[in-house]
């Protein structure tokens, strides 16, 4: 099923489109139509399953082409400065077959001053990032999908088998986060720090390897608010991550994150750290309210 929320942003973001009425109207692999098994008539791309003209995507944008199987492993990072004992989160799985679209000569470094566009194709990213999906949380948290073949994933039954995702298209995260008691201590946050789901840079896991200025994460459904873009350097720590304040489809300076975004006073991540991440992901950490959790990652734009 075409996630239509995705499918709007998308058209919105393509410069001089004139999106039609609806998607069923068109004819498949036609321009601002939807794809044709992930093609399209000669001279356009596909891109989150619309096909659009190179010339109208933003700023170079490279289109991803490719289908994907499911791994997906995982991490764990904490709110208000405590890390959650979520650990790795599922591996294993079916992998499928992918490739890359670019406008310019950039390729997978993203030079040339293209936009790279990641999106997902059955817990895989398709683009400059071709990794795999996962969710973690804290131990007084809960996620209902994904699942880990079938069964519930928790902060102390991490997953050695399948991940399973609920969208052939997108990362999609369900769960509730309770509220933390007032007076939250050290151990309040690190049993509930809340939920997160992210995606590796490569696969196998490798550095981003590409340079970029900005990013923009577009998602889907609830939260809306409070959400926290978190990323983290090849080779550090698993608890040393970076984080900042996100709003979906805003754009987000790379030297915004920092290693404790929620007061600022971390250290804060540089343009030269870039090509050195190895993953992506978005929390949605806990807080005095209880909050049920039902996002979608579905896009990211690597912005040079």
């Amino acid at each position: 099923m075409k996630r239509l929320v995705l499918l709007s942003s998308i058209l919105v973001a393509v410069a001089g489109c004139g999106a039609r009425t609806s998607l069923d109207t068109c004819a498949l692999g036609s321009e601002e139509c939807a794809c044709l098994a992930g093609a399209c008539n000669p001279g356009l791309v596909c891109v989150a399953d619309v096909c659009v003209s190179p010339r109208s995507l933003p700023a170079g944008s490279g289109g991803a082409v490719g289908t994907g199987g499911y791994v997906g492993t995982g991490g764990h990072v904490g709110s208000g400065g405590y890390v959650g004992s979520g650990g790795r989160v599922g591996m294993g799985g079916v992998i499928g077959t992918g490739g890359v679209s670019w406008m310019s000569s950039g390729g997978r470094t993203g030079a040339g001053g293209s936009t790279a566009i990641v999106t997902f194709m059955n817990g895989q990213a398709t683009g400059l990032m071709d990794g795999w999906g996962w969710a973690s949380l804290g131990a007084k948290d809960s996620l209902y999908s994904p699942t880990c073949a079938g069964q519930p994933i928790t902060a102390t039954t991490p997953c050695t088998t399948m991940t399973t995702w609920s969208s052939n298209n997108g990362l999609c995260i369900t769960g509730t986060i309770p509220a933390l008691p007032p007076g939250a201590t050290a151990s309040d946050y690190n049993d509930n720090w809340g939920i997160m789901v992210a995606a590796e840079c490569q696969d196998p896991p490798a550095p981003l390897g590409g340079s970029f200025r900005s990013i923009n994460i577009q998602l889907d459904g609830s939260p809306t608010s409070g959400l926290r873009a978190v990323v983290h350097r090849w080779g550090d720590p698993e608890a040393a991550n970076y984080c900042t304040a996100m709003t979906s489809n805003t754009s987000i300076a790379f030297t915004a994150f920092n290693t404790a975004c929620w007061n600022g006073s971390g250290t804060p991540l540089t343009l030269g750290d870039v090509p050195n991440l190895d993953w992506i992901g978005v929390q949605v950490p806990s807080g005095s309210s209880a909050v049920k959790v039902n996002l979608c990652l579905d896009a990211i734009f690597l912005i040079p």
